[in-house]
């Protein structure tokens, strides 16, 4: 573990894998309960190991967009809420393969929707995020 100074048994590669470790598993938690959450809501099976990777094609936020988005008009025809909604409708590719551009594309698609719902970019992940993060945990 790194005590604060830089060794010579502490290349910045080294430290960099340590630190990206110690992310991983802070995040194994959250995973667990998103993994939870989204399986629910999606009546899919998802689990804190395949989490990312379940991310990584765009396919799984496109479709709670599309469910959100369909909830939400349901409630405004019902009169439970008032504002008026993005008339935005999420179009993905369900047979995108991770990494491809039809992923990135995914992911672009519901990152616009979250942008049209009032999401600020400093909530949000970069369009080739989910890919990169699966990439680069694998290969750790």
């Amino acid at each position: 573990m790194f005590n604060g100074t830089m060794t010579e048994d502490h290349t910045v590669l080294e430290l960099s894998t340590e630190i990206a470790k110690a992310a991983e598993a802070a995040l194994i938690p959250l995973q667990d309960d998103l993994a939870e959450w989204l399986s629910r809501v999606l009546d899919i099976h998802i689990s804190a190991s395949n989490f990312m990777e379940s991310l990584s094609d765009g396919v799984l936020p496109c479709k709670l967009a599309q469910l959100l988005q369909n909830k939400a008009e349901e409630c405004k025809k019902q009169g439970l809420i008032a504002q008026d909604l993005p008339r935005s409708r999420v179009r993905y590719r369900a047979n995108a393969r991770r990494g491809s551009f039809f992923a990135r594309d995914n992911t672009a698609s519901f990152l616009q929707w979250c942008r049209e719902i009032g999401l600020e970019d400093t909530c949000l992940f970069e369009t080739e995020g989910l890919g990169k993060y699966c990439v680069q945990f694998t290969m750790l």
